[in-house]
């Protein structure tokens, strides 16, 4: 049960009416591939395998990995720090999640687009200062 609390966790902040696990994968595996010390894509695949495993246990009772409960721990905690540091950059600032969902979605085509992203940039998004090196 836990990976579908961290799953709900992550799709509570960042999900859309469309296209909830794609956006939730994007943005999230955008935050996290530099903490976390894997490239984008890779994020991206873990992400994916997070919500396959989510579908299964759902859908068709299938236990889940602890390795996988692990690593949807390790992301959320990696979020949760994210959003406490973009807090404490913005502590008034109104829309919160939804413009900080609209800047993860910048990053990631940024990248995804091999463009050069400043460090102001990761860090406006709350990316741990240590990874945006």
């Amino acid at each position: 049960e836990s990976l579908l609390h961290y799953v709900i966790s992550l799709e509570l902040l960042f999900s859309e009416k469309q296209r909830t696990a794609e956006s939730i994968t994007k943005r999230v595996a955008t935050l996290v591939h530099k903490p976390l010390g894997t490239s984008l894509q890779d994020s991206e695949k873990s992400l994916n395998r997070l919500y396959d495993a989510r579908s299964r246990y759902v859908h068709s009772g299938q236990a889940v990995a602890p390795v996988l409960i692990q690593q949807a721990r390790a992301i959320c905690e990696e979020v949760l720090w994210s959003l406490l540091r973009r807090l404490q950059r913005n502590p008034d600032q109104e829309g919160l999640i939804g413009s900080w969902a609209k800047e993860l979605d910048f990053l990631y085509s940024a990248l995804v687009a091999g463009k050069v992203v400043s460090r102001e940039d990761h860090l406006s998004c709350g990316i741990d200062p240590r990874s945006c090196i």
